[in-house]
C-alpha cells in the first residue's frame, strides 16, 4: 500500500520535471543505478549521479557546485550537518571494507583477525583509498590499527584515487591486496575477491541519504530518497554488496 501510494505520488509530480543532480559515494553505485532509472520512468524528472569518494563531494558542495540530493558517510556527513550545507538524513544502508587480490592469486585466509594479521605483514605492498577520506579508506585504516600492525601496514600502503583505480592497480599487480567497500572489491570481474574484514575488525559505516539546503527540487529529491529506502530490503542490498539500515 505504502509503495502504491509513492507510486502515485511520483506521477503527480511529472508535470514539474526537473534534473536533479547527485551526489553519492561509490558503495551505492550499483543500488542507485537500478533505482535512479524506475524513478525517472515513474517522475518525469532526470538525475545525473556522480560517484566518489566523500572527499571530492565536500569539495564540489564548497565551491558552490549546483546539488540536489547526497548520499554520504561517515564523519564527512556530519561536518555537512553541523555547517548546514545539508538537510539531516535518513539511514538507508550500511558497507564494510572488503579485500581483492590479482586474478588467479592464492586465495588468502582472512576469516580471522589473526589470519589477516599474518596475511597482510607477508605482503609486499598494499593499496587503497586514502586514510583522510571520511569512508572506506578511514575505515582501513582503523581496521590496521585494531591489527595493532599499523606501523607495519603503512609504509607499504599505496593510496588511490577511488576504488575502480585499486582494482586496476591489482590487475597491474601493482600491490598484493587492496582494500575499498564491498561493492568495489567483490563485484569486478577483473580481480579476485579475498572475503571481508572479519569479525572484531569490521565496522559496518552507515550511508545517509540527504536533501542539499536550498535546492529548488525539495520534493522530488525526498520522492527519490524514498523510493530508495523502499527498495533497500536485504536481499535487495546484498545484492548490490550493501547492508540493511539495521540488523
Amino acid at each position: 500500500m505504502r509503495f502504491a501510494f509513492l507510486v502515485l505520488l511520483l506521477i503527480s509530480n511529472r508535470s514539474e520535471a526537473a534534473e536533479l543532480r547527485v551526489l553519492a559515494i561509490g558503495a551505492t553505485a550499483p543500488t542507485l543505478q537500478r533505482v535512479i532509472p524506475e524513478f525517472e520512468r515513474a517522475s518525469g524528472h532526470r538525475v545525473v549521479a556522480s560517484f566518489g569518494p566523500p572527499g571530492p563531494m565536500i569539495e564540489k558542495i564548497a565551491s558552490g557546485e549546483v546539488i540536489d540530493a547526497i548520499f554520504i558517510s561517515g564523519p564527512r556527513y556530519d561536518d555537512l550537518v553541523k555547517s548546514r550545507a545539508i538537510d539531516a538524513g535518513l539511514v538507508v544502508a550500511r558497507f564494510g571494507v572488503g579485500i581483492g587480490i590479482p586474478k588467479g592469486a592464492a586465495k588468502p585466509d582472512v576469516s580471522t583477525a589473526e589470519a589477516l594479521k599474518n596475511t597482510l605483514l607477508s605482503a609486499k605492498a598494499l593499496g587503497g583509498l586514502g586514510f583522510d577520506n571520511g569512508s572506506v579508506g578511514t575505515e582501513t585504516l582503523i581496521g590496521f590499527h585494531k591489527l595493532g600492525i599499523a606501523d607495519q601496514l603503512v609504509p607499504k600502503y599505496r593510496v588511490y584515487p577511488n576504488g575502480m583505480s585499486v582494482v586496476q592497480a591489482l590487475v597491474r599487480h601493482e600491490i598484493d591486496f587492496g582494500f575499498s567497500v564491498f561493492a568495489d572489491m567483490a563485484a569486478s570481474k577483473e580481480i579476485d575477491y579475498a572475503g571481508p574484514y572479519p569479525p572484531g575488525i569490521q565496522t559496518y559505516v552507515p550511508i545517509y541519504a540527504t536533501v542539499r539546503i536550498g535546492t529548488p527540487n525539495e520534493a522530488a529529491v525526498k520522492s527519490l530518497i524514498e523510493l530508495v529506502r523502499s527498495k533497500a530490503t536485504a536481499e535487495f542490498l546484498k545484492e548490490n554488496w550493501l547492508l540493511p539500515a539495521s540488523d
